[in-house]
This record gives structure tokens, sequence and C-alpha cells, in this order.
């Protein structure tokens, strides 16, 4: 091979080269590869060029190399789609009642404070609910009866007070006592809150609620909804 057709054959290698491709903020592992190799090309002996095997080799891993990249590139696309997803379910949680392991609720004076006493394994007898405001005093007191030991049981309050005035709107604690056995234990309350909207988190979508007067939540802390 003459002079001049290594020169020809060397430009074509530099316009092939990577540091001739437009600039970009990181350079990745595969363009190192490849510049590396590219190198080894431009500078080899033409009386002594490199061993045909080993060239093959490195084309090998080359080829490795790029089907890691392939692959990294899917699973991020596979995360795109899945965290597409997870913001359309998010969608339709707003405007709904979720169902928290909380016993503070939010009464926003148009809608009533609703949620479920957890069932025991035994049966509650002469159970009571106490409406407590922020400020610590008790706004109303109604007695439930008995309550079946199997099964949660539902209850609402409208937001009266005990002599039937509306109370305003705020953040109130919900208590609920009853007898088991032969002691008054306190019995374990959810109550459901209303979501605003709804944040995708971070990268892997997990998402935060933002409930009407209560702040935000995880979605892990879902326990119903409706």
């Amino acid at each position: 091979m003459s002079v001049g057709g290594i020169n020809e054959q060397n430009s074509v290698l530099n316009d092939l080269s990577i540091k001739n491709q437009p600039n970009k903020n990181e350079e990745t592992e595969k363009d190192m590869f490849m510049r590396l190799m590219l190198a080894q090309l431009e500078n080899q002996n033409p009386l002594d060029p490199q061993d045909g095997t080993e060239f093959v080799s490195q084309l090998a891993e080359f080829s490795t190399l790029e089907g890691i990249g392939n692959i990294n590139n899917s699973i991020e696309e596979i995360g795109g789609l899945y965290r597409s997803s997870q913001a359309l379910q998010a969608t339709a949680l707003v405007g709904r009642d979720v169902l928290l392991d909380s016993n503070k609720a939010y009464f926003d004076a148009a809608n009533p404070v609703t949620g479920v006493i957890k069932a025991t394994g035994e049966s509650v007898l002469d159970a009571q609910v106490t409406i407590t405001d922020s400020s610590g005093q008790i706004v109303r007191t109604e007695n439930l009866g008995n309550l079946t030991g199997s099964e949660d049981t539902p209850f609402g309050w409208d937001g009266a007070d005990d002599n039937g005035n509306p109370l305003p709107p705020g953040i109130y604690q919900v208590s609920v006592n009853g007898r088991v056995g032969n002691e008054m234990e306190a019995l374990a309350v959810n109550v459901h809150g209303r979501v605003n909207s709804v944040s995708i988190s971070n990268t892997q979508g997990d998402m935060v609620l933002n409930l009407n007067g209560l702040g935000q939540i995880s979605s892990t802390e879902i326990k119903e909804i409706r």
C-alpha cells in the first residue's frame, strides 16, 4: 500500500472518530472504547499490521459493550413507561377519599367525617366515640353501643357539637373507647381523607398524596380508596 493510501485511510478514520462527533457532556464507555480502537488502527505499523485475531476479539468486546448499552436503554424506556402509568393512576385518585391509618380527620364544613373502627377480634361493649378539636377540647361524644369483634365498624360525624351547633372547618381527633372483657380499652380508628392532588416524588414513580387539610402522605399509607 502506498503512503498516500495510508494517509487517505487515516483521513477516513478521522472522519469516523468520536472526536469529530458532536460534543456531549459526558463521554460514555462505548465512546471511549471506540476512540481507543480507532487510535490503534490509525497508529499501527503498515509493515506489521495488527493481528487479525486480536482485532476480532476487540470487535467482539465492542459488540458486547454495545449490547449492554442497548439493554440499559431498554430498561430506561421501561422505567419511563412505568412512571407514565403511575402518573395516569395518580390522576384517578384526585377528588377521591382514601382510608388512612390515623385518627386525625379534616372537617371541611361541607362533608361529614367518616372512617372505621378496627375490629379487635372480641366483642366490644358500651363503645363511645369522642371528637376533640385542635385545642384538645371535647366537642362531641356519642354512644355507639356494642360492636362486633369480627368486622370493622364504620362511623360518621356530621361536624356538629353536642348541642347540634355546626363547628368550623379544621382538624379534629376521633377517639373510640369500649369494654373488652373486663377492661375499658382504646380502639384503633382509621379515617378518610380527600385527595386534592398527587405528586410523583422520584424517578421510581413513587406517589405522594396531597390531602385536604392533612398535608402529604405516601401512597403506601393508603388502606382503601372509595
